[in-house]
């Protein structure tokens, strides 16, 4: 096998696997349950909850999330315009 030949498979792999990255994956949609909440809890805070707590955070969460649609064309408001002044 010649050098070239070497390097052609490995750019050829390494697109085959970059593509794979970047194809939309479908986002795995499913219930928050008491015990994900009291792990996250336990992991991001270091709180420990008593029992029955973890409902009403997972309610405060779910009522917290968005449910609108976003406008692709819409640019974000993020961007910065040299041209507007702000003042």
């Amino acid at each position: 096998m010649k050098r070239r030949d070497v390097l052609r498979s490995l750019a050829v792999t390494g697109a085959g696997l970059a593509l794979e990255g970047c194809t939309q994956q479908p986002a795995t949609t499913g219930t928050l349950t008491d015990a994900d909440v009291e792990r996250m809890l336990r992991t991001m805070t270091g709180f420990e909850p008593k029992p029955g707590q973890a409902a009403p955070v997972r309610e405060m969460l779910a009522s917290m999330r968005f449910k609108g649609t976003v406008d692709p064309r819409i640019q974000p408001s993020l961007v910065f315009d040299p041209e507007v002044d702000v003042e």
